[in-house]
């Protein structure tokens, strides 16, 4: 079995789902084992030519017939199985954190008054004059 690396981190990805796109030609999805790093991405395999002809005879039962796609078996345990679930829990609450700091930005940004406008009584610039002595 091919071993793929993450491209951001360099620790181990493994295969979570893959589909045929041609008779040579696969898409897979990988998600990095480094629970810090979460990258999911997508990859290509395909077989660009044959370098030395298959020994089966045309007739063998276990050469494929033409036109078909092999399937790629990929072998889990528990423990992968595990990983990937804990992965996929890790990547929905990321995902989760994201839309948030994304809906508290927006409204943040809401209540910013507009350029050229002033600004409420109760609000301090950094660049206020009047400091307070600090606290001892």
């Amino acid at each position: 079995m091919a071993n793929f690396v993450c491209n951001v981190c360099g620790s181990l990805a493994k295969i979570y789902a893959s589909r045929p796109l041609s008779e040579t030609a696969r898409e897979m999805f990988l998600a990095c084992t480094n629970e810090r790093c979460e990258h999911s991405f997508r990859s290509l395999y395909d077989v660009l030519n044959t370098i030395l002809p298959s020994a089966l005879p045309a007739d063998d039962p276990e050469r494929l017939p033409p036109g078909t796609s092999p399937v790629m078996k990929i072998r889990t345990t528990k423990r992968d199985r595990e990983r990937a679930a804990k992965a996929c829990e890790h990547r929905q609450h990321a995902i989760e954190r994201r839309n948030q700091a994304a809906a508290e930005q927006k409204a943040f940004t809401a209540r910013e008054p507009a350029a050229g406008q002033n600004r409420p009584q109760d609000t301090f610039s950094r660049c206020e004059t009047t400091a307070k002595p600090p606290c001892a």
